[in-house]
């Protein structure tokens, strides 16, 4: 998971063939959680950005031959 300039690996992620990992991610007064399959594997702190648009973004680090598909996106704004 990347947050910031950090990378970290983390267990939580599911990895392999036919994998499924749930991804969320929580915005709340500057505060920034990441969760992947109901475990937080990161946080941050940004005020900078009161609005804007969801992206999702894959890197594969030079890996090739990755595979990545995204379905049941679901955006709730927050109240």
């Amino acid at each position: 998971m990347l947050v910031g300039t950090f990378w970290e690996e983390s267990a939580a992620i599911l990895q392999g063939l036919n994998q499924t990992n749930i991804l969320r991610v929580t915005a709340a007064e500057g505060n920034l959680t990441f969760e992947v399959n109901g475990e937080v594997v990161g946080r941050a702190y940004d005020v900078t950005f009161t609005r804007g648009e969801v992206c999702v973004l894959v890197e594969t680090l030079g890996e090739s031959g990755v595979k990545v598909r995204f379905d049941n996106l679901r955006f709730t704004p927050a109240e």
